[in-house]
């Protein structure tokens, strides 16, 4: 397996993503200016800032990438990159699909909050041509107390996914 990480942010699931997978990463690719680049290049794994989408397939075939990693990534992908890579690109959601399935990593957060739940956790799903609907692979679930704020959904959000994107780049 040759990882490619695609997306727009940086944080500790993908510190601990290159970390457990540094011999299977190909590359990264940002399609914004953020942090994941110098994460990278930390880490000697070759890395690219891009401006579209053709950019981005173009960086992953040219450093073999054969499994991607989606992370706040907030384009839908076209046909064409999702047939380059079937059944291979994975992404997160910080809620239990279906619920809150359509919306932004942050609005989600927001969504989740208001709503009143007890209880949320993240999804890891197979991506496929539309939101969120892809196949899901893993979900794991955390308990909202009262006095969460977005930031602290984010921090359970971001533990859990650290655990179940591995466990999901395993079972492919």
């Amino acid at each position: 397996m040759r990882i490619g990480i695609l997306g727009s942010g940086s944080g500790k699931p993908m510190e601990q993503l290159i970390r457990r997978f540094k011999g299977d990463m190909a590359v990264v690719v940002a399609n914004t200016d953020c942090g994941l680049p110098g994460l990278a290049e930390r880490h000697g794994i070759p890395a690219a800032t891009v401006a579209s989408e053709a950019g981005a397939l173009a960086a992953m075939q040219k450093h073999g990438a054969d499994t991607i990693v989606l992370r706040a990534y907030t384009r839908v992908l076209s046909p064409e990159f999702i047939k380059a890579f079937p059944g291979r690109i994975i992404s997160t959601h910080p809620s239990l699909l279906p619920e809150f399935s359509g919306t932004a990593y942050e609005q989600t957060l927001i969504d989740v909050l208001k709503s009143g739940l007890k209880q949320s956790g993240c999804t890891v799903h197979l991506v496929d041509e539309g939101v969120d609907t892809g196949r899901i692979l893993l979900q794991g679930s955390f308990e909202i107390a009262k006095g969460e704020t977005v930031d602290s959904l984010r921090e359970k959000a971001e533990a859990l996914e650290a655990v179940l994107v591995p466990k999901a780049l395993e079972m492919l």
